[in-house]
């Protein structure tokens, strides 16, 4: 059972955690452009992946993901450390009680996990530019990370950067601060649309409006 929980620890955080990004800008892009206060009514609802069974709500002030799934063990490796009483699995050490499903001698337990993905504030920056939202993030006070959401016909696209090509088309167009990961470049307005048109922001994933 340790094991498993070890397991399952390692799993959220991989999908807590974010990698370094590969690129950063100097400022919230796309530059010049002004910042909005809240998600436009337009863009604020549930949506639900279509890579996994994870959902996010946009609010007026915040991307929040939510994900639900079941982890799963056999009933044979628990130790004398814990009891099943009905529905309920008591870890005797602590008295910590966790709601479970019985299947057999597999033990269900449903696992609920929220992550914030974007909180307005002066380091979670969004704009609007050409028909697109970009949601710049402070990464380690070094520069911004900047994400891509477009919405069409209740289909979200969220993206971002992350192919070496992408990096070379940023060198071809703009200025860089860094020669190593994370490239730190210095966009125009100009330049920044031109990114974006050039097959900018190709990682994305789908969610689809929910009713």
């Amino acid at each position: 059972m340790k094991k498993l929980n070890f397991l399952l620890s390692i799993f959220i955080l991989a999908m807590f955690f974010a990698c370094k990004p590969p690129v950063i800008f100097d400022q919230p892009q796309p530059a010049d452009t002004k910042a909005l206060t809240y998600f436009p009514k337009r863009i604020q609802g549930k949506y639900q992946s279509l890579r996994d069974n994870s959902r996010i709500n946009i609010s007026t002030n915040s991307i929040i993901r939510t994900y639900d799934f079941d982890q799963r063990s056999s009933i044979n490796e628990l130790d004398s450390n814990y009891k099943i009483a009905g529905d309920t699995l008591t870890y005797l050490i602590s008295g910590e009680k966790t709601r479970i499903k019985l299947d057999a001698d597999t033990i269900i337990i449903p696992v609920h996990m929220v992550d914030t993905l974007f909180l307005l504030s002066d380091e979670n920056v969004l704009k609007k530019f050409k028909g697109y939202y970009f949601l710049s993030f402070l990464y380690q006070k070094q520069g911004w990370e900047v994400k891509k959401i477009s919405l069409s016909e209740g289909n979200l696209s969220l993206s971002h950067i992350s192919t070496q090509a992408e990096i070379d088309t940023l060198k071809e167009l703009a200025e860089s601060t860094y020669d190593s990961l994370p490239y730190r470049f210095r966009p125009t307005r100009k330049q920044f649309k031109k990114f974006v048109k050039s097959e900018g922001f190709v990682d994305s994933e789908t969610f689809v409006r929910l009713k």
